[in-house]
């Protein structure tokens, strides 16, 4: 796993170097108002080896914590280098440049197979070879955190009809919300909700799911069908297997805890030091909005986090 490990590092190394050298070329080569750099390193890096530090994981090994710490750490060196190449090639003096992150990870132990759990509960049909049957299903997930219903009039061959959709819905969130990891006895499933119910979470809408769900930190969510070769029946819960699965990950999970937080710093023209407090990424946009003097988009409600 070390060796696995030191090329991880160097191809991170080169894929960060890549965005790095493709954005000072854009910095020096274009006249611009706005230029938009991305590095996608850390996230990945936490993904595959956030895990493996942390004792809490049942394949945690404490001898090898420390090397896969400092992947993570040397990683971050690299942003640093990323960062201070932009500000040695910008003038501050009428340019703001803004660090900003979209989340932060939480260690894995193990997979859920939201749609593994349907299955063994009758809510979903499989053909000969272990495929989603959808003229006999009435219930899957498709993307991270949402289940749909698969109803009459709204999906193509519906198999529910709108006067079950209502008792559909609750069964289902009865399920999932009593739903407990067999080894620890402990809750997996954070919240399990209605669509209308959603918006306190931000959601909402025809694209939002019938039923929509957080995890428990530590759990991750699958949206495949894996058949237990033993009992035959769909597999609901799998251990992490590092290097195969993620060992790091930030969904579906409710952003409000700590380890989930992200990072935001800016500096130049008009930006007062100090400490700004909690912010929200809805007032990224408004605030670059503001330094470029232009109107907010559309739907913005967050105000600017400065002028």
């Amino acid at each position: 796993s070390r060796g696995l490990g030191d090329v991880y590092k160097r191809q991170v190394y080169f894929t960060n170097l890549f965005f790095m050298e493709f954005t000072l070329y854009m910095i020096k080569n274009y006249d611009w108002d706005l230029v938009m750099a991305y590095t996608p390193v850390v996230d990945n890096v936490y993904h595959q080896f956030l895990g493996l530090t942390d004792p809490s994981t049942p394949y945690y090994i404490p001898e090898k914590a420390n090397y896969y710490w400092s992947l993570i750490e040397r990683t971050y060196k690299m942003i640093d280098e990323f960062v201070g190449a932009i500000l040695n090639n910008v003038d501050l003096s009428n340019t703001v440049v803004m660090l900003v992150s979209d989340h932060g990870q939480y260690p894995v132990k193990k997979v859920v197979y939201v749609n593994g759990i349907l299955l063994n509960n009758g809510f979903i049909s499989v053909d000969a070879n272990f495929r989603v049957n959808i003229t006999g299903t009435l219930a899957y997930t498709t993307y991270s955190g949402h289940i749909f219903i698969n109803l009459e009039g709204r999906e193509v061959n519906g198999t529910v009809s709108p006067d079950k959709y209502e008792d559909l819905v609750k069964s289902i969130i009865s399920l999932l919300r009593s739903y407990k990891d067999p080894e620890t006895n402990e809750p997996v499933f954070d919240i399990v909700i209605m669509r209308n119910e959603s918006i306190v979470i931000g959601l909402g809408g025809e694209r939002t799911g019938d039923i929509v769900f957080a995890l428990k930190p530590g759990y991750t969510v699958s949206t495949g069908l894996k058949k237990d070769p033993v009992t035959g029946k769909a597999v609901e819960l799998e251990t992490i297997k590092p290097f195969i699965s993620s060992t790091g990950d930030h969904g579906p999970v409710l952003p409000f805890y700590k380890e989930l937080r992200a990072v935001f710093v800016a500096t130049g023209i008009n930006v007062k030091g100090g400490y700004l407090g909690e912010a929200s990424s809805l007032q990224i946009a408004p605030t670059i909005a503001r330094i470029l003097n232009i109107n907010p988009p559309r739907d913005a409600k967050k105000p600017p986090l400065f002028s």
